[in-house]
């Protein structure tokens, strides 16, 4: 298959080109034009029903790989999507830059994309027997998928499949780091760069996050947006044989700029080393957060790493659109406020006007007028938006050993705030 065949059979124009063309010569060398195992329907209900949804998608499923099966190049694009994002190592994040290819499958495009996806679990599932992880276990893995159906209903007016961007997750399971625990997912990685260094007294327990240096902080002690250039503090972090200085973050994700944060090293210890495992928890969507659900996951996740991969977790972290300020002040008494505060927060990445669009209207970038109010959640978007505040991310943290003190809001307890 031709680069220029494919762009042209597939609506793609020069921009898609430029993505495909420096990796075009070694898809065509580990892809070819047969028809893929994965596009056939049977082959894609046989795991389907793991994603828990109810919504009927083989008839669907027979049209795409009709049309598949009758095009060499759509043939080309399967494999060629498929072994980039499950099986080329490491997979090829350009192609979340490609578009969905309605030209091809009009309506059923997330179809198209549906079947790709289910198309990982046979690694998936070959990966958890290999890692003597429990068959279920890979079977949970499928419930993520079923949210991300959800995501595109909600951008597609209810016609069910997958959006192509969401397509990469899967191989994290397929390289057995991601698992499904409860309500929540887990990623495997060392301790990620954007989270704070964890610090606790040795004597009281307290917490204090110092923040990493060279990040900016506007003088209320957030990222700033996209136009706030003026007025930032740059944050520093100095190591010496007796002290470490910096800004200290407080457990409601603001950083504390107004002063210098001194701790004795005789009085702090780190509470989590660099090099050591920090899994990260991911909320899929589809499901309510009550309290009960994330304490829950949290102490199975301690117990399933310690017992199946022999990893003893120390602190495990997240960062999302879900943890931002705005939703504590815009839905004070929800689940997802209840969620953050509960945790340690901190300011991960710069505010923008975007973050939690998607995984509410399954649309990134929509005219505010056009989004549904339906929903408590979808009427805050309205009003923050509308208003012209911006949206964003927050980090949230919680070690493990204070899981049996989960619901008590104790490390906002430990700054005395509300």
């Amino acid at each position: 298959m031709e680069l220029d065949t494919l762009c042209r059979l597939l609506g793609f124009a020069e921009k898609e080109k430029k993505v495909l063309l420096p990796f075009f010569a070694e898809f065509q060398k580990n892809c070819d034009e047969s028809f893929p195992e994965f596009m056939k329907p049977e082959n894609a209900m046989k795991y389907y029903p793991f994603t828990k949804r109810n919504v009927p998608v083989e008839e669907r499923m027979r049209l795409v790989a009709g049309i598949v099966e009758k095009n060499p190049a759509y043939r080309f694009f399967a494999n060629m999507l498929h072994y980039g994002f499950y099986r080329r190592d490491p997979w090829c994040i350009e192609l979340n830059n490609l578009p969905h290819i309605e030209k091809v499958f009009n309506e059923n495009t997330g179809i198209f994309y549906l079947m790709i996806a289910l198309g990982a679990f046979p690694l998936i599932f070959k990966r958890y027997k290999e890692m003597d992880i429990p068959q279920d276990m890979a079977e949970k893995t499928a419930l993520w998928l079923g949210g991300a159906m959800d995501i595109h209903a909600a951008g597609h007016n209810g016609v069910p499949g997958v959006n192509a961007i969401q397509l990469h997750w899967l191989r994290h399971a397929a390289d057995g780091k991601l698992f499904r625990i409860g309500r929540l997912e887990y990623l495997l990685h060392k301790y990620p760069d954007w989270v704070p260094l964890i610090y606790r007294n040795r004597k009281n327990g307290k917490i204090c996050l110092l923040s990493r240096s060279g990040i900016t902080y506007t003088q209320e002690g957030r990222r700033p947006g996209p136009e706030e250039n003026s007025n930032l503090t740059e944050s520093f972090l100095e190591d010496d044989s007796n002290n470490i200085r910096g800004y200290r973050i407080l457990p409601d994700g603001y950083a504390d700029v107004s002063k210098i944060a001194v701790l004795n090293k005789n009085e702090w210890e780190c509470a989590a080393d660099a090099e050591e495992i920090i899994p990260s928890i991911h909320i899929p969507a589809g499901e309510a957060l009550p309290e009960s659900s994330v304490r829950d996951s949290m102490l199975e996740a301690v117990k399933f790493f310690r017992e199946h991969l022999h990893l003893n977790i120390p602190v495990f972290v997240s960062s999302s659109w879900l943890f931002f300020y705005e939703w504590q002040k815009a839905l004070p008494d929800s689940n997802i406020a209840a969620f953050a505060k509960e945790g340690y927060r901190f300011p991960t990445f710069p505010l923008n006007k975007t973050s939690g669009l998607f995984f509410v209207f399954g649309r990134s970038d929509p005219e505010i007028e056009k989004l549904p109010q339906n929903s408590s959640l979808e009427k805050a978007f309205h009003r923050i938006l509308s208003s012209g505040r911006l949206l964003g991310e927050c980090g949230w943290l919680f070690l493990t050993n204070d899981i049996e003190k989960y619901g008590s809001c104790m490390y906002c307890k430990q700054y005395d705030i509300p």
